[in-house]
């Protein structure tokens, strides 16, 4: 599974390098592009673990209630729930060492295929998921 992960994050780098407009910003889009698609898998995860089994975690996701504005204190409890810690792994796993170099030397490129498929395949199931809700519940 490992090696997995380090293949998407190699064919991401990869495909962000190869275009001249992110030259010097490959590294963040990187990143968040990646922890934001883990987050959303995560969301849904959590979403569906909450509603159907009732498995409750204790903090989480947490409730932040910093301003009057409910819609940011919303996406600050998404950042700090769901987004936060995948940076900080993705950080850590890939960036820290620059373990990102010794991927690159390993994986060939695959031109963006990888991390595509992980990207739409997130985005799929959770259309996939409301849609067969919304169907069920109609019927």
């Amino acid at each position: 599974m490992r090696n997995l992960y380090y293949e998407v994050w190699a064919d991401a780098i990869f495909k962000l390098q190869s275009i001249p407009a992110n030259r010097g910003m490959w590294k963040f889009y990187s990143i968040l592009f990646m922890s934001m698609t883990m987050a959303l898998n995560l969301w849904l995860l959590d979403f569906i673990l909450m509603l159907h089994f009732k498995i409750i975690i204790p903090f989480f996701p947490f409730d932040v209630r910093f301003t009057q504005i409910k819609s940011v204190d919303a996406f600050l409890s998404f950042f700090l729930s769901y987004l936060l810690p995948f940076f900080l792994l993705n950080y850590f796993a890939i960036f820290r060492c620059q373990t990102y170099k010794k991927l690159l030397l390993i994986y060939k490129p695959r031109n963006g295929k990888y991390f595509f498929y992980y990207f739409v395949g997130t985005i799929s199931s959770i259309i996939l998921y409301f849609t067969i809700s919304f169907i069920l519940i109609n019927l």
